[in-house]
Parts: structure tokens; sequence; C-alpha cells
């Protein structure tokens, strides 16, 4: 989902629609099983999902919010974060862990690590 948006294949509006989806059915099972570190990246991505805002209702004087081409940035940083975080905490004889990071970030992501 993140490269696809990055790639322009989906728009800002679908990426939140398809994030928040996905935070809403995993966010009590799959995600507690990540650790610390990988959360607090997808949190962040949460609050900017949260602080974004359609050109037709940016507001550039509210500090809370965020226009598509800061939104895509800050969507970017968390790509190279949770892609630098797997190959950091998930060695290979660690395949538990691999796959349980895999399991609720290759979606999210949208490639295979």
């Amino acid at each position: 989902m993140i490269s696809k948006f990055i790639n322009n294949d989906i728009t800002a509006g679908e990426f939140e629609t398809q994030f928040l989806n996905l935070w809403n059915k995993n966010r009590d099972s799959k995600y507690e099983m990540l650790d610390i570190r990988t959360r607090q990246i997808i949190n962040t991505l949460f609050l900017d999902v949260d602080e974004y805002a359609p050109d037709e209702l940016y507001d550039a004087e509210d500090k809370y919010n965020i226009n598509e081409e800061e939104f895509r940035k800050r969507v970017k940083v968390a790509l190279t974060n949770l892609t630098n975080r797997h190959s950091v905490i998930y060695p290979k004889n660690n395949r538990l862990m691999k796959w349980m990071f895999d399991t609720y970030v290759k979606w999210l992501v949208g490639k295979q690590f």
C-alpha cells in the first residue's frame, strides 16, 4: 500500500482509507506482536494519516494538518524506516519474529521482505 501511494498508483485519499481499514482490522491483534520501535513507526504513520487534509480542506495556518506533498514525504520516511527496521531486528535465524513482522507489515508496505 505504501509503495502504491509513493508510486502514484493510488491517491492520498485511497491510501488514507486503506491504511485506516488496516489499522482498525489489525490494531489489537497482529500489531501487538511487533516490537516497540516498529509500533512507533506505524503510530507515527497513523498520526500523519490523521493530519492529512485534501487540498480543498487544507489550511496552511493549521499546524495540525498537512497537504499531500508533505504527507507523501512522511509516508516515504515511514517506508524507509520500516524497511531499515526489518533488516536490523529480524535476522534469518529468528523466523517467528520475521513471520510476525511480515504478516502485519508486508500488506502495509506493499512488498515482501
